[in-house]
Parts: structure tokens; sequence; C-alpha cells
């Protein structure tokens, strides 16, 4: 399985989208938001909660974002509800509780709100605060896929998928990946590519396989990333090209994907599409076993064994420097 679900950043972004608009299409007036916010009024309040969370019009100010965002929540105010689900589940400003994540979501989700539903679906697949459930997970994915969120498609796709909560049906599956993948969501991009490329609830297509997985690709997801070096390797749906093939696994390998790692550095062993250099393929093998490769620990030791002493410092040294640096100074 080439693909992993990366929701922290999705769905803060999810969250902004559906903040009262005015917070990102202009600057807000800071003394009428605060006065609207100390009448009572929970958009106001939730507005000016988010204007102290970014410092927009404001010196931020993450507990003074948290207390107007409550403050909303408090007052039944779905996105509000929502945030503090957020926080909760992530630990941002607060004490990591997947128990008050679920309740805050569960409380926005019974008002329809779409974010919150796919968040609570997403505790209820994994057990996280609540009984885990395969038959509620898809119970809140549906409902906010049948609302468009594309997250929750996505996700709903991956149950009819892996016969999780649902009978098996690819082709179910393959329809609400398409209807994500359609609103430009990576990873239903992703999996609606791997449908194509196994022939699953579609007719086997590599060609289609691969423009749906370079398109998510495109979009920076890791995974998406290494299964498109591989169709470029392989030349499955493309022309083989290992150039592009190492471009692809650089990129995700810099994001700290294992298996990217692994291979790029297979790749500066043999060469192909990259000049062959040993010291490189030191490197990333031993970033790839720091990231739980098992098969890169024996790769890296059988490889280190042949270089200079002087040369195994300085690769120690380079990969050091390149986890320091968040993948930064890696070249």
């Amino acid at each position: 399985m080439f693909l992993r679900v990366s929701i922290r950043h999705v769905w803060f972004c999810g969250w902004l989208a559906l903040l009262p608009a005015p917070v990102f299409a202009q600057q807000h007036d800071f003394q009428t938001t605060s006065q609207k916010a100390l009448d009572g009024d929970a958009d106001a309040q939730t507005t000016l909660g988010t204007m102290y969370a970014y410092g927009r019009g404001v010196e931020k100010d993450d507990a003074e974002a948290l207390k107007w965002h409550r403050a909303a929540a408090e007052q039944g105010y779905a996105p509000a509800q929502s945030y503090l689900g957020l926080r909760h589940e992530y630990g941002w400003g607060v004490v990591q509780d997947f128990a008050e994540a679920a309740r805050w979501y569960r409380l926005a989700a019974e008002q329809g709100f779409s974010i919150a539903q796919t968040r609570l679906g997403a505790l209820f697949k994994e057990g996280h605060g609540v009984p885990q459930s395969d038959a509620e997970a898809v119970k809140w994915f549906r409902a906010a896929a049948e609302l468009g969120d594309a997250e929750a498609q996505s996700s709903l796709g991956l149950m009819y998928s892996n016969a999780k909560g649902v009978p098996q049906d690819h082709g179910e599956a393959v329809n609400w990946f398409r209807a994500a993948a359609d609103q430009g969501h990576a990873e239903g991009q992703a999996q609606l590519g791997i449908q194509y490329l196994y022939g699953k609830g579609v007719p086997k297509d590599e060609v289609v396989a691969a423009k749906w997985v370079r398109a998510a690709a495109e979009q920076g997801l890791a995974s998406a990333q290494v299964l498109t070096a591989i169709l470029y390797a392989n030349g499955n749906g493309v022309a083989e090209n290992q150039a592009e093939a190492v471009y692809w696994l650089r990129a995700a390998a810099k994001q700290g994907h294992a298996l990217a790692q692994a291979k790029l550095a297979k790749h500066y062993i043999s060469g192909a599409g990259t000049p062959q250099n040993f010291n490189k393929a030191y490197i990333w093998f031993n970033l790839a076993a720091a990231n739980g490769d098992k098969e890169s620990v024996m790769a890296r030791d059988e490889l280190g064994a042949t270089l200079r002493p002087e040369d195994l410092a300085r690769a120690q040294s380079q990969a050091t420097a390149c986890i320091s640096s968040d993948y930064k100074d890696c070249d």
C-alpha cells in the first residue's frame, strides 16, 4: 500500500476555507469585531479568535484565540466547535484529548457541519476518543461526502475499497474517489489512479492511472510521488524515464518518506537517472533506516563498510545535517 492519509494540514486548511470569508478577503476592523464579539455575536467571536490565532489586525495571542473560539462554540456555533475539536485532536494550544475532540466534533457534526462529520468519522475509524466502529465511521464519512466534502469522499472510497463498515465494492469506491479527485483532492486523485492501475472498479488503464497519480504527486503527496517514480522507472503508463523517477523520489524523500529514501539510495548505487554516488547512497540509506525502513539498515551498514573512513564520516555528518535542516540541506 503506497498511500497514507495525512489529515492534519488538510483539515487545518479545510477549517480556514470555512471561516467567514471577510477574515481572509480583507483586513477586519479589530475594534468593530471586538465589540460585536463582546456583544455575544458568535460569528464575530469566531472571527476575532481567528484574528488572534494568526495575528491578523492584532498581535498574535493563542490564549485569546482559544477564549473567543470557545465562547462561540459554547453558543452552539458549529465552525467554532469544529475548531475546538481540531485543537483537542492535535493538541494545538491545549492538552491533546481525543475524547474532548470527539465531543466538540459531534456537536458540530449533528448540525451538518461537514468538517466535523469527517473528523468524527476518522476518530471512529481509528478508535480515538470513541469506541472503534467502522460502521459509525462510514455513517459520518457518508454524511459529509454527500455534502460534497472531498476528504470525506476519499475516505468513504477507502472504506468501500477495503470492505470496512460496508461490503467491498470497487465500483462504489471509484465513484467516491472520482468525486474527490474532480475537486482536486490529492488523496482522491492518487486512489483513483491506483484503481485504474490495477483495474479495480474500472478497466485497467495505466495511462489514466499515471495521469491521476501524477496529479496527486504535483500537489506534494509523498506517497503519490513515490508511485509516480515507480511508474517512470518501470515505464507503466508513461515512457520510461529514470531521471524523472529520481526527481519524484527526491521530492518524496525530502518529506521524510522512508521508501522513497531507500529507492533514491538504490538509484545512486546503480547510476540510473543520476550520476553514481556511493556517498549519497549511504546518506539516503541512513535516513531511510532512521525512518524505520529495516532493509535500509543492512544496506547502509554493508555500503558503509566499503567507504573510506573519511568518506563515511562525511556521509554520516551530511545525514545528520539533512535531518537537522528538515531535509532542506541534503545535497
